[in-house]
């Protein structure tokens, strides 16, 4: 599963719009789209009830809110983590050289 899809996917399950997802996310309502349909796609399963006036998760959707709100939060927190051992690195290099 792509993260950057499930970061799409829970954008649209919390707007409940696929416009105000791509404008929270800063891209095109067309790619949220895409991004959706791909997961669609790879999932073998429709995520969103879509009307002209609201979007409603199905029950597919709900079933994968969690486990993508769980992939996205790791993904953070391994990024931030990283992030810090990178800075705590060039850190200890600069006082090695003393």
């Amino acid at each position: 599963m792509n993260y950057e899809r499930l970061k799409t996917f829970l954008a649209v399950a919390d707007k409940r719009s696929f416009s105000e997802a791509a404008k929270i996310l800063h891209v095109t309502q067309p790619s949220v789209t895409i991004q959706i349909k791909e997961l669609e796609m790879e999932l073998d399963t429709r995520l969103f009830e879509r009307s002209t006036k609201q979007v409603k998760l199905t029950p597919s959707a709900g079933i994968l809110l969690n486990y993508a709100t769980e992939i996205v939060r790791l993904g953070e927190l391994a990024k931030k983590d990283i992030l810090e051992a990178k800075d705590a690195s060039c850190i200890m290099k600069e006082e090695w050289k003393w």
